[in-house]
């Protein structure tokens, strides 16, 4: 008996999702005769939802997907960023499927400039089928194990085996290109064999592959810091020669008019110098001379007297005697060596 109140006697409620709800409109007798000859289903209404959703289903299939691309080793997300700006440039929709970064400082800026709900960690604990497919690989692997400032390690040293990682993604996806960015120690790593390892095992997965050292300074940015960058697609190989130079100055780039930041460093400095006094200084420990600015002459790591400053200063004047390294064990970094 439908109607009782009996627990389960009646209709069944439809959710909300579900439920059909009436909607007017208004066609022509020519298109009404066309719905009704290529509809499906009893009524009229039921004809033309049934033309509806089958547009709906056919537009969405057909229509431009945005670009996919994936970023690891993000770091702050310098790569992602020019990226991004280029394909901007080029009206080119995308979407940022997957990304990867350890440190946690480097995630937390990520997420709040990029808006990033998710930044997966330790890249060689992540299955290649969890990344989910995509069109583009970015990838700042470590360049510590190729850099002057490192060990030069390359390969011996475990960061270095992470190019593998990379290789393993690029392999199971096989994506339609990459774009890799490390230090110029890169290039003549291992008398070249490093690089070149590198570039035969991409090329062995099927990618046309490119590569060059660029300098930031020829792109219109005022400062020089070079760069290997590697890129390769599954279709033609990219020219890396033909960028127009650019070339800026900082001061022409430098913001004017804007509020001091409120810092311990800023507060140290300032309070010993002129803001229009610290122009055209560097703050290091390791060298002298008028254009540097030491940390005990501005006690950004503690107090110290005249003669504490003076014994520091004549201290770093003589490091490159000889007699320093033949008589003494020292420190370059005076501060370092006036309190051990």
């Amino acid at each position: 008996m439908a109607g009782g109140k009996r627990e389960g006697s009646g209709r069944i409620a439809l959710p909300e999702s579900e439920k059909k709800h009436g909607h007017k409109i208004y066609v022509h007798d020519s298109l009404k005769e066309e719905i009704n000859s290529y509809g499906e289903g009893t009524s009229f209404s039921e004809k033309c939802a049934f033309l509806l959703e089958s547009q709906i289903d056919y537009l969405k299939e057909n229509r431009p997907q945005p670009l996919r691309f994936i970023d690891l080793f993000a770091g702050l997300g310098g790569i992602r960023l020019g990226f991004e700006q280029a394909l901007k440039e080029l009206n080119i929709e995308y979407e940022c499927t997957f990304s990867s970064e350890l440190k946690d400082y480097a995630i937390k800026a990520y997420k709040n400039y990029f808006g990033d709900k998710e930044v997966f960690g330790d890249i060689t604990k992540v299955d290649s089928r969890e990344i989910g497919q995509f069109d583009f690989l970015l990838a700042g692997f470590p360049c510590q194990p190729f850099s002057t400032a490192g060990n030069g390690l390359g390969f011996d040293d475990t960061r270095g085996t992470l190019f593998f990682e990379i290789e393993r993604i690029l392999e199971y996806w096989k994506p339609y290109g990459f774009l890799l960015e490390n230090v110029e120690g890169l290039i003549n790593h291992d008398n070249g064999r490093t690089l070149s390892i590198i570039i035969n095992h991409l090329e062995n997965l099927g990618y046309n592959v490119s590569w060059k050292m660029l300098d930031s300074q020829y792109f219109g940015l005022a400062q020089s810091r070079k760069r290997v960058y590697i890129v390769g697609t599954l279709a033609d190989k990219i020219d890396l020669t033909n960028f127009p130079v650019k070339t800026n100055t900082f001061s022409s780039a430098m913001e004017k008019g804007l509020p001091c930041v409120d810092s311990h460093f800023t507060r140290c400095l300032f309070k010993n110098y002129k803001p229009h006094e610290v122009v055209g200084k560097a703050i290091k420990d390791k060298r002298g001379g008028p254009d540097n600015i030491h940390s005990w002459e501005i006690e950004i790591k503690g107090e110290t007297s005249h003669e504490q400053r003076v014994f520091l200063n004549t201290l770093l004047k003589r490091t490159s005697k000889k007699e320093m390294g033949r008589n003494y064990w020292y420190q370059m970094d005076g501060w370092y060596a006036f309190n051990s």
